[in-house]
């Protein structure tokens, strides 16, 4: 049985790249028209960065993260990295980030989560169990995603899809009197759909100095059919045992944000979760499918725009490769 816990979300920052790109301009690259872009993907703009690294832009996310939970730097007990993507693969993401910012020494512990785009809710329920135990009191998850770099022309449904963005949250323990606190959280796997999303080349299976391994091999892939039939006939009940434990269900809360996969994952989630009207909300036509960094995005946003309120119930649910499945039910 889940134990509610007093975890408060204090800040949360949002950090983009400069170059933003709008579907004629991904029409042209893969060939196609800016029409099939828009209703296939259902993505008109999205950013991809140029110049920009994971690095100087999860420190940005995070600094306007810490300006508005007004917590200094020094005072973080932990940063936690849960992008799938990385400037390199070592040293970890986190301790890029602090170099990026200039951490005093010896700055707060750090690592990273990689659940693939269900990094943020994985590092979410590290967070939370953390200052729950009590051994850390104010904890930054900084999702950092730069898709762009890994596109694949030869699957236009996908290309089409993805955007980059770094979006990070402040973690802290709930003070005395206050209602903010973790309801339910649950992540699950299917280990049948785990050749449905994949990024082949890289690791020990087939390093970049393999004789065989071709460019192919290190852009993303997907079955996009075979993934929207198993996420749409495992989400309702799915989302039965996320709120299981509680006396209410989906429908009731003041927000539900999905992970923004595609168009046609969000209308057949919200098709069967049977939502009422602007409780489902969106993101995916102005950023993309921004990976691990769609739910923190969209939660951030959701707030500065008043559609999340101090004491509002929310919830954030997604999918993942592998396939997974993650969801945290939260009292703002």
């Amino acid at each position: 049985m889940f134990k509610q816990t007093q975890t408060k979300i204090t800040g949360t920052g949002l950090a983009l790249p400069a170059r933003r790109v709008e579907a004629a301009e991904v029409a042209a690259w893969l060939g196609t028209t800016t029409e099939w872009v828009a209703q296939t993907a259902g993505v008109q703009t999205r950013y991809y960065a140029d110049h920009e690294t994971g690095a100087q832009l999860g420190a940005l996310a995070l600094s306007r993260a810490l300006d508005d939970a007004g917590i200094a730097l020094e005072h973080l007990d932990l940063v936690m990295a849960a992008g799938a993507t990385y400037d390199q693969p070592v040293p970890c993401n986190a301790a890029l980030l602090l170099r990026e910012m200039q951490a005093p020494a010896p700055g707060p512990a750090c690592w990273d989560v990689d659940a693939t785009c269900l990094g943020f809710i994985a590092a979410f329920e590290i967070a939370n169990a953390l200052i729950a135990s009590g051994r850390y009191r104010h904890i930054a998850v900084v999702t950092t995603e730069i898709a762009s770099k890994s596109l694949n022309v030869k699957q236009k449904e996908s290309a089409a899809l993805f955007g980059d963005a770094s979006a990070a949250v402040i973690f802290s323990a709930s003070p005395e009197g206050e209602t903010s606190r973790v309801r339910s959280s649950i992540m699950e796997t299917y280990v049948e759909g785990a050749h449905l999303a994949v990024v082949k080349g890289g690791g020990n299976a087939l390093p970049g100095r393999h004789a065989l391994t071709q460019a192919a091999d290190f852009a993303f892939s997907m079955q996009g059919r075979e993934l929207l039939r198993l996420s749409h006939k495992t989400i309702r009940p799915f989302m039965e045992r996320l709120f299981g434990p509680l006396e209410f269900s989906w429908t009731a809360v003041d927000c539900l944000i999905p992970h923004q996969a595609s168009a046609t994952g969000l209308l057949l989630a919200e098709r069967a979760l049977d939502l009422p009207p602007d409780t489902f909300y969106r993101t995916l036509a102005d950023y993309g499918n921004c990976v691990a960094a769609s739910l923190p995005l969209s939660l951030h946003l959701a707030i500065r725009e008043g559609r999340i309120r101090r004491g509002d119930t929310v919830c954030l649910v997604g999918t993942g490769a592998g396939f997974a499945l993650g969801g945290v039910v939260f009292e703002y």
